[in-house]
């Protein structure tokens, strides 16, 4: 139990034992409270006593809500392997922490109305982005949707926050993988859009070893061609080019030349030729 409590100690913990859930200490007497249960006292070796109180495990989907209403994280321990099958001391582990801010539990959430979600990440260098943007790829027509809303997040220094579940995302997985965009993320990169008449299609910024990341959105419903000098983000000078969707080196350039499908993109990473 201590071991379990210390990775959260936080949260109350919901300590299975048998058929029971049982909480201890401070856990115990905020159970009692909040649940209206009994609250009794074990000796505890040394200890003069320890605070007890627990609830059927039948009965979690009651219990629960009523926790997480009145703002606790709960940390549920379930026993791991079968008590018949073990002389020793049954494995015990965590297998779901409930927040008030985070919780898919039918029980727990207010179905009658909207319940909202926020977050906040700590990127750029420092800078605090709030972000709560939840992408569902499934939602999105085409490929260039796709990338355009993971470019666009991580491009603006946010995270790339899934809620896909498991039973939608399918083969868009691969969008939320792409190491050479995600990259950015790691280096807490922030970029900008262009202060021009583009309207938030251009964004640019620098990574920490002097790269320089430009991304172009379309905006619009038809395809379009663009051609955007460097010196427009202050770049005067011919970079090596990297097509980050594509994978793909584009050779040194002065000028950001392409066609972009409708709502779609093209991010570039510019680094100094290697000589």
């Amino acid at each position: 139990y201590i071991e379990m409590k210390k990775k959260h100690p936080d949260a109350v913990l919901l300590f299975r034992v048998g058929d029971f859930y049982e909480t201890f200490s401070d856990d115990a007497i905020a159970a009692s409270e909040i649940l209206g249960i009994t609250l009794t006292r074990r000796a505890n070796g040394a200890a003069a006593y320890v605070e007890l109180a627990g609830f059927p495990h039948h009965a979690l989907d009651s219990y629960l809500p009523k926790l997480v209403r009145a703002g606790k994280r709960v940390a549920i321990c379930e026993q791991l392997e079968d008590p018949k099958l073990t002389k020793k001391l049954v494995k015990r582990g965590i297998t779901e922490l409930v927040t008030p801010g985070v919780t898919l539990n039918d029980n727990v959430l207010e179905r009658g109305s909207n319940n909202f979600l926020g977050a906040l990440h700590v990127s750029g260098r420092d800078k605090l982005i709030l972000d709560g943007d939840f992408l569902r790829l499934h939602n999105y027509a085409n490929e260039a949707e796709k990338q355009s809303v993971i470019a666009l997040q991580l491009m603006a220094g946010g995270p790339v926050t899934i809620a896909d579940q498991p039973g939608t995302v399918g083969d868009n997985l691969k969008y939320y993988q792409n190491d050479e965009l995600l990259a950015l993320n790691a280096d807490r990169f922030v970029g900008q859009p262009l202060a021009d008449k583009s309207n938030g299609t251009v964004w640019y910024g620098s990574m920490t070893n002097g790269d320089v990341v430009v991304g172009i959105f379309n905006r619009d419903d038809n395809a379009k061609t663009v051609n955007l000098p460097l010196s427009a983000v202050g770049v005067n000078t011919e970079m090596s080019a990297r097509d980050l969707w594509l994978h793909s080196d584009m050779g040194n350039i002065t000028s950001i030349k392409a066609s972009i499908p409708a709502h779609g993109c093209k991010i570039v990473r510019l680094s100094k030729p290697l000589l």
